[in-house]
């Protein structure tokens, strides 16, 4: 009875650890190199697209 009390209390002081550095990631901007370039690709779709309609245009 008592092993499985040190057990249950590890895994909740582990698990209650890894949230924390799991938050701390998420809160810095992310994993580097995950979701970014997409970001940074639609960005540069939307702005040729502006630029296309602005040619259209002139």
């Amino acid at each position: 009875m008592m092993r499985l009390l040190v057990i249950l209390a590890l895994a909740f002081f582990a698990v209650t650890f890894l949230t924390g550095i799991v938050r701390k990631i998420i809160k810095s901007g992310g994993l580097p190199h995950s979701d970014r370039d997409e970001i940074n690709r639609t960005k540069e779709d939307k702005s040729k697209i502006i630029d296309a309609k602005y040619e259209e245009i002139k």
